[in-house]
C-alpha cells in the first residue's frame, strides 16, 4: 500500500518538474528571451573586434540610420542603465555596460538583423554569448520579427539564422548554437 503512495508523490513530481520546464519556455524571462544564442570561442572584447573589423572588410553588411542632426550614423555599441531612465549609449566598454548591440543588413533579401551580447558579467569574458535577436525589413527600423517569436514563420526564421551562421558568424571564428536559454 505504501509503495502506491510512493508511486504516486514520484509521478506528480514528474509531472510538477514537466509543467515547470514548458512554462518556463512559455514565459522567458530577459530583455531577448526567444533570441537565438551562439558560444564564440572567443573573449566578449575580442568578439566586439572581430565585428568590428569584419564589418570594415565586408561594408555590404554595414548598416546606416539617418541622425537626428543630419548625416548618417551606424546603430549598435555599448549600453549602460542608469535608473529610471531609458538605456544609454556609448560606443566604448565600460565597467557600468550591460550589453553590446549591433546590426547587419543582407542586401540580398533586404533584411536588418539585430544582435545583442551582454558585456555586465566582469570575469566571465569567455566564452562570448552573442544572441541573433530580430529581423525587419524595414529601412526606418519598424516592425521587427522576434526570432524564434511567434510573429515569423518558421521557414522565415530558420533561412535568417542560416543565413547568419554562414554569412557572418563563419567568418567571425568558431561557434557553436547554444541549445538552452543563456542566463543572463
Amino acid at each position: 500500500m505504501w509503495l502506491q503512495g510512493v508511486n504516486n508523490i514520484f509521478r506528480g513530481i514528474v509531472i510538477a518538474v514537466a509543467l515547470f520546464l514548458f512554462t518556463s519556455c512559455i514565459f522567458a524571462a530577459g530583455s531577448y528571451p526567444f533570441a537565438e544564442y551562439y558560444i564564440v570561442d572567443m573573449q566578449k572584447d575580442s568578439l566586439v573586434n572581430r565585428i568590428e573589423l569584419f564589418k570594415q572588410k565586408n561594408p555590404e553588411f554595414r548598416v546606416f540610420q539617418p541622425s537626428k542632426k543630419g548625416g548618417l550614423y551606424e546603430p549598435g555599441g555599448f549600453y549602460y542603465s542608469v535608473l529610471g531612465e531609458p538605456n544609454r549609449h556609448t560606443d566604448a566598454r565600460s565597467d557600468s555596460s550591460l550589453f553590446y548591440s549591433c546590426y547587419f543588413y543582407f542586401s540580398d533579401i533586404g533584411a536588418f538583423i539585430h544582435c545583442i551580447m551582454n558585456v555586465s558579467r566582469k570575469g566571465e569574458e569567455h566564452p562570448a554569448i552573442l544572441g541573433l535577436s530580430g529581423v525587419t525589413y524595414s529601412p526606418n527600423f519598424g516592425e521587427w520579427l522576434t526570432i524564434n517569436g511567434r510573429d515569423i514563420s518558421k521557414e522565415e526564421n530558420e533561412m535568417i539564422k542560416k543565413k547568419f551562421e554562414t554569412e557572418i558568424l563563419n567568418e567571425l571564428g568558431k561557434w557553436k548554437r547554444d541549445r538552452w536559454w543563456y542566463h543572463w
